[in-house]
């Protein structure tokens, strides 16, 4: 599956292949949070990015942290390693 990453650090989405839940969790680097959910994909960041303290995420207000948008499906996907 082909998700959108849009991190604190870069200006420009950049498009990555997950294949496991745990990948998605590597992306935002913690456990996941649904952040908003659209007839086709699901914007998720990290649960705990507040009290972390990580930077606020240009692309997405009021989100922090890096955000992955991923098609609808991505809850069906296996845990990895």
């Amino acid at each position: 599956m082909i998700v959108s990453l849009y991190t604190t650090t870069n200006p420009n989405a950049q498009s990555v292949e997950v294949k496991t839940f745990t990948d998605i969790q590597k992306l935002v680097g913690g456990y996941i949070q649904v952040a908003t959910q659209g007839l086709t994909e699901t914007v998720l960041c990290n649960e705990e990015g507040v009290p972390m303290g990580l930077p606020r995420n240009a692309h997405f207000t009021g989100l922090v942290g890096d955000v992955v948008v991923a098609p609808n499906g991505w809850q069906d996907l296996p845990y990895g390693d």
